[in-house]
């Protein structure tokens, strides 16, 4: 369940500076949530999360297959606060996307990668003006040496595709 005022998120004080990737298993291992089911999880995985940590998500994103293709869920705000204990705080202000399931057991498929450079990366990224170079696994910047977002998980791969969506001509402002 999303809270439904804003006092109930911390807000970033400055824009964020990078993007992490997860998987849900980082902030919730349960076997029910994995990425072979054909409905709608995310509202579940939100409920446990109440009901075993007291808090939210800690992701502005999560990404779930949805029968043949994969959805975009606004989790929480993108200015809000997405708390991890085994990262810096600085990390806390970036924006924090989630794949839905275990990619330490799972291979992601290439159309998860696109959904994701496409629908999320790309524009977040043009609208905050990150560099893919700040584009960050999890486990880059974990102090605990998690996995997340799992060793299946093929960073050069995403950023072909990510570069692939940035050639495309982008529409221009008007003045």
């Amino acid at each position: 369940m999303i809270p439904l005022r804003m006092t109930d998120y911390k807000l970033a004080e400055s824009w964020p500076s990078s993007i992490i990737l997860h998987h849900t298993s980082c902030r919730l291992d349960k076997p029910e949530l994995s990425i072979d089911k054909n409905y709608f999880q995310t509202g579940k995985f939100h409920n446990l999360n109440y009901i075993f940590y007291k808090k939210d998500t800690g992701f502005n994103f999560i990404i779930e297959r949805i029968g043949n293709d994969f959805q975009v869920i606004v989790s929480q705000p993108l200015m809000s606060l997405c708390e991890f204990e085994d990262i810096e705080k600085k990390y806390w202000k970036s924006i924090h996307i989630a794949l839905m399931g275990n990619y330490d057991k799972d291979i992601p498929m290439t159309r998860l990668y696109r959904v994701l450079s496409y629908r999320i990366l790309a524009p977040v990224m043009r609208l905050f003006t990150i560099n893919e170079s700040d584009l960050l696994l999890h486990s880059t910047i974990s102090t605990t040496g998690t996995t997340c977002p799992g060793e299946f998980v093929d960073m050069d791969r995403l950023k072909m595709i990510l570069r692939s969506v940035f050639r495309r001509r982008s529409l221009k402002r008007n003045k």
